[in-house]
């Protein structure tokens, strides 16, 4: 039982480490909502008509930035674990396990085999992210217009006031750059069922700057009480701290026609601060099929699960991996993967966006309609993810392994990094 008391040990000690304290006080996540704030309230935004570029459901502060902040914290929060495959597996194919020296195994997806009865393989892996990309848009060239939100005349129609076709562009340079440090561990309860941890410890840093201009066609919006009709807002902030504790089972079936067959379950628990960018703020679980089957050195791999998110902005999605690894010498082995999460259920876009929305011109006095085009970040009813991972397993002994691996967005969908790299090391006792 000593196993499985180290991973209590070492998941108690993750809970106790804190986050870093802002100096103000706000998150980074509060911080970014009030940026977009003072931006939206130039001077003439007061009284009755202060409010008027703020959408009355609070997209701007919970929308926006809750739903920013929210693609973030999913990068580190469901990041996947690297696999525990010890060098010699267990093979039920005549429904008696016997051990078997293979190849090393995949790194971010899973084969049917377990590590054995009373072993335990603890490991480490370091992963760095740049998120630079949101679906396929840069993230220092993100592009959001507000219009007044203002029925002025308050006579139930909307634009045949000069008032109402005022808006303001908001310009978002976003830099988010984070390093995951993962501990995890896998422990063999029988010769046919594992438990495991992860752990993430996550340092991220934000750099964000936002430039409002205002296009006001009645003239009566500025910035600082004058003619000033742009004005830059920036912060910059950092946190470090445990993401998401992820607990998971598999347990090995009998063979069938040769291949090995397994049901891999996994939680992910919310102890990581969503405020600041390092939790998804609410637990998740899933199942996965897992099938694999050995051809001399060559083991492909399929992986068919469905992941259940309790998040407002995130969901459940369908994840299939699909790959191989291949050892090309007693000591290396080589890893490919596809991996694919596909979210299901709703409609509408999980990211809260202004649309294209056109005012007309009755009226107002102006020759022509005013077109309020919301934003960049192309809409779409979902952001499923697909990434390649190619990867190399080195084991100089039959208890220690060294892992490196690159993750490779192969669509838009999401918050990316161009290139994911992850170094790491497992111990078998």
């Amino acid at each position: 039982m000593r196993p499985l008391r180290t991973i209590i040990g070492i998941g108690a000690i993750a809970v106790g480490l804190g986050v870093t304290a802002p100096a103000n006080g706000l998150s980074i996540r509060d911080e970014i909502g009030q940026v977009f704030l003072d931006l939206l309230n130039p001077n003439g935004n007061a009284t009755a008509s202060r409010g008027r570029f703020i959408p009355d459901d609070g997209t701007a502060t919970a929308g926006i930035a809750a739903s920013l902040t929210n693609l973030v914290a999913i990068n580190a929060a469901s990041f996947p674990l690297t696999s525990s495959s010890a060098v010699t597996t267990f093979d039920f194919s005549t429904g008696v396990p016997v051990p078997v020296l293979t190849s090393a195994g995949p790194i971010f997806s899973d084969r049917a085999e377990t590590i054995g009865k009373k072993r335990f393989a603890i490991g480490t892996n370091l992963s760095f992210f740049s998120l630079s990309e949101i679906r396929g848009i840069s993230t220092e060239d993100i592009e959001i217009a507000f219009q007044n939100n203002g029925d002025t005349e308050n006579d139930g129609t909307f634009g045949n006031d000069s008032w109402e076709h005022d808006y303001i562009d908001v310009d978002l340079e976003l830099d988010v750059s984070a390093i995951v440090f993962g501990v995890y561990g896998t422990y063999g309860v029988s010769d046919r069922l594992d438990v495991g941890f992860g752990i993430p410890l996550v340092s991220l840093s934000v750099t964000a700057q936002a430039t409002g201009n205002i296009v006001s066609r009645s003239g009566n919006y500025s910035y600082d009480g004058g003619e000033l009709v742009s004005q830059s807002q920036q912060i910059e902030r950092s946190s470090f701290g445990v993401g998401d504790l992820a607990m998971r089972f598999k347990y090995a079936f009998n063979s069938w026609n040769g291949t090995d067959i397994a049901l891999l379950g996994e939680l992910r628990l919310p102890t990581g601060d969503e405020e600041n960018f390092l939790g998804a703020g609410s637990a998740s679980y899933g199942l996965a099929l897992v099938a694999s089957r050995v051809y001399g050195d060559w083991v492909p791999h399929v992986n068919l699960g469905y992941t259940v998110r309790a998040s407002e902005l995130d969901r459940d999605e369908v994840n299939i991996n699909i790959g191989y690894d291949f050892q090309i010498s007693p000591t290396v082995t080589l890893v490919s993967d596809w991996i694919g999460d596909f979210e299901v259920g709703g409609e509408a876009d999980d990211i809260i966006l202004p649309g294209v929305t056109e005012v007309d011109n009755a009226g107002s006095g102006f020759p022509t309609p005013t077109v309020f085009r919301g934003t960049n970040i192309p809409e779409q009813t979902g952001d499923n993810i697909t990434s390649a991972s190619f990867g190399m397993k080195w084991a100089p002994t039959q208890r220690s392994l060294f892992t490196f691996n690159l993750l490779l967005p192969t669509n838009d969908g999401g918050l990316r990094s161009p290139v994911v790299p992850t170094f790491g090391f497992e111990w078998t006792f």
